[in-house]
């Protein structure tokens, strides 16, 4: 039993691919972890959270996807590092290097649980990638933002404005958890 204590709750990560225990996995919790997580390892020029970053991931969905039928993809969009409010943020380098696919796995389990517990189905491949798509995009544009002496990689163009506004912790969960219960209502009306 490997066993992580999350802000109200106690979760096996050993068991979370069999099944009951995403019961255990609270959005609350995932929303409160990312909203109190600074993206790139902390190295920003001002505190900027992974629930700030998912809420801009989940702005680009919208502006592709406004529909209230396209709901689920949103809530995609929203929740794609929604497995880090458990494993935190292990940037790519980490990931890639040194872990070399041990923490897919885990991710893999988390999200299938967070998939449950919001009763959506799993996202294809196809929409993976297009989360995948809108997530580099808001990355180069954090970097541009959150980093000082930043260059934009070629083919990125610049947002007229920035969309980062740092918030506060409190201030992301709020909003994370906002967006959260938008979306699951347009989903079940």
């Amino acid at each position: 039993m490997i066993v992580l204590h999350t802000r109200t709750a106690v979760i096996d990560l050993h068991g979370l691919a069999e099944g009951p225990p995403y019961q255990k996995i609270r959005i609350t919790d995932i929303a409160y972890s990312l909203a109190h997580q600074c993206r790139f390892n902390g190295h920003t020029a001002q505190f900027y959270s992974v629930a700030e970053h998912s809420i801009l991931v989940h702005s680009l969905a919208k502006e592709s996807f406004p529909a209230p039928g396209d709901a689920v993809l949103r809530l995609y969009a929203l929740y794609h590092d929604g497995h880090e409010g458990i494993t935190g943020d292990v940037i790519s380098p980490v990931k890639t290097k040194i872990l070399n696919g041990v923490l897919a796995k885990l991710e893999h389990d988390i999200d299938q649980n967070i998939w449950r517990v919001l009763r959506i189905p799993p996202p294809s491949e196809a929409i993976r990638a297009l989360i995948h798509e809108y997530d580099l995009c808001v990355a180069m544009h954090e970097r541009e933002f959150a980093f000082e002496d930043w260059q934009l990689d070629k083919g990125f163009s610049r947002w007229p404005d920035s969309r980062i506004q740092f918030l506060s912790p409190t201030r992301a969960r709020q909003l994370f958890m906002e967006l959260t219960v938008k979306e699951l209502t347009c989903l079940r009306s």
